[in-house]
Order: structure tokens, then C-alpha cells, then sequence
């Protein structure tokens, strides 16, 4: 046999080592368990959720998102389901279609990951106010009852900017510093600027005993700094509603009161 023969020989051998090895990877790859995606939330460094108890395949699993406190508790959020789109990744993307399903928490949303890129679309979201204070610490000194909803039609968020809107609506406000409840339907407008490195910010009422009216802005892609600057007054219910405005303030006159907010909330 000659040189040329064996060459081509050993040629074929390697080509056909490499096809079975990616042919097995690929195999790994698309029935991966859905334990990965968990096991990937818990390696990146993120503390504030997780998720456990999955089922499926990482393409197409459920589990249940938790928030986890400081000294590791999981508290159960919702039940997630998702479903990646396998052929977004040949144009460098990984979309998935994900589904909350809860008595608490209900809701949807398509996200895409690009190369240092997070895109949300569709975006529509409805859970109790009490989840609140699960990620913002200082909500629980007011125990917010009520309900909120998410909307959302496209938002993308990169290392150093943002683009696209949100609202938030909170449906039968409450608290416990008041005795007035329902406290009323208020709304939080966010909208990214022409800068794109912050949004603005813009708090209206729907409804209710009280007038609340600010407008700020929020470093979101930076340092996380959020400013707001309003006032609010009693429509009804004035002497009720006393001990919960002396919080925010001296009185300006007619019940109204400074409303600022000067903070980081960092995502």
C-alpha cells in the first residue's frame, strides 16, 4: 500500500472522529437536563433569585423561580416554564419564550440574550404588591398590599444603555401606615431618554384618595441612582390619611407634601 494511500486513510479516520465527536456533543447538548439552567443562575453570580425543583430539558423545562434572602431561604415566587428557540442561536442570539404561571404570579415575556445585550418583548406581568419587598428591603416598612401589573411592549438593556418603555400599575394600593385602604390606582412610567444611558421616570394617580404626581429619572445601565421629585395631596379622606402623609413631610398647605426620592436601585 502506498504512502498516499494510508495518508488518505488516516485522513478519513479523523474526519470521521470529529463528526462522531460533535455528533455526540450534539446529542449532549440537545438533551441536556433543565437542572443546567439552574445550576448556570447559581454559577453567574446572581443572589437575589433561583431556581429549583426543574423538570424538562434546557430547551424546553419548567421549575420554580425563588427569591432567596440573605441567609440563603428560598422563597417559592411562581412556576416558570420556557421554551428556547434553537435557531436564534445561529444568528448569535438565545431566545426564549418564557411563561410565569402562579396563583401569585402571572404572566409572560420573550427574552433574547445577544453578545452583551438582554431584549425583552411582550412583556406582561401581574403579581401581589407584598412581592415587592422580597427584592426591595426598605418596601417592607410599609407592607404594600394591592396588586401590580407589568406591561411592556419592547425594552433592551445593554452594559451602558437602555431603550424603550414600561409601565407599572398598582391596583388597590394599601398599607399598613394607613387606614384608608384602598388607597387608590396609581401608575410608574418609565422611559428611556435620548441619552439612552438612563430612563425617565413619571409617577401619576389613576384613582384614589390621594394626588400623586412626580417625575424623575434612573441610571439603570450605570450606577443605579434613582431621583424623583413630586408632591402629593389628600383628595378625600384627609384626617385618615394624616398619619401617613406627617411621614413624607411638613405640611405645604391643604394636606400637600413634598414627595423625593433620592436612591440607588440597581437590577
Amino acid at each position: 500500500m502506498s504512502s498516499g494511500n494510508k495518508a488518505i486513510r488516516n485522513t478519513s479516520k479523523k474526519r470521521y472522529i470529529i463528526l462522531g465527536a460533535v455528533f455526540y456533543l450534539t446529542l449532549l447538548v440537545a438533551y441536556a437536563p433543565a437542572s443546567i439552567l439552574s445550576w448556570a443562575i447559581e454559577k453567574s453570580g446572581i443572589r437575589e433569585i433561583g431556581l429549583r425543583n426543574t423538570s424538562g430539558s434546557l430547551w424546553n423545562g419548567s421549575g420554580q423561580l425563588v427569591s432567596l434572602s440573605g441567609k440563603n431561604k428560598a422563597y417559592i415566587l411562581t412556576k416558570l416554564d420556557w421554551d428556547i428557540s434553537l435557531g436564534n442561536l445561529f444568528l448569535g442570539k438565545l431566545k426564549t419564550y418564557i411563561n410565569f404561571s402562579d396563583d401569585a404570579l402571572m404572566g409572560k415575556a420573550t427574552v433574547a440574550l445577544g453578545f452583551g445585550s438582554i431584549n425583552i418583548e411582550n412583556l406582561k406581568l401581574g403579581l401581589p404588591a407584598s412581592t415587592i419587598s422580597q427584592f426591595y428591603k426598605p418596601a417592607a416598612l410599609m407592607s404594600p398590599s394591592g396588586n401590580i401589573t407589568i406591561n411592556s411592549k419592547k425594552l433592551e438593556l445593554t452594559r451602558d444603555s437602555i431603550s424603550g418603555k414600561a409601565k407599572l400599575q398598582w391596583h388597590d394600593a394599601g398599607s399598613r401606615l394607613s387606614s384608608v385602604r384602598p388607597l387608590g390606582d396609581y401608575e410608574l412610567l418609565i422611559t428611556s431618554n435620548k441619552e439612552g444611558s438612563k430612563a425617565n421616570i413619571r409617577i401619576k394617580t389613576l384613582a384614589g384618595a390621594l394626588n400623586a404626581t412626580a417625575n424623575g429619572a434612573w441610571d439603570i445601565a450605570k450606577t443605579g441612582a434613582l431621583t424623583l421629585n413630586g408632591h402629593v395631596t389628600p383628595v378625600s379622606n384627609k384626617a385618615e390619611l394624616e398619619p401617613l402623609l406627617r411621614l413624607l413631610g411638613r405640611d405645604m398647605g391643604g394636606g400637600k407634601r413634598a414627595l423625593r426620592v433620592n436612591t440607588k436601585l440597581s437590577l
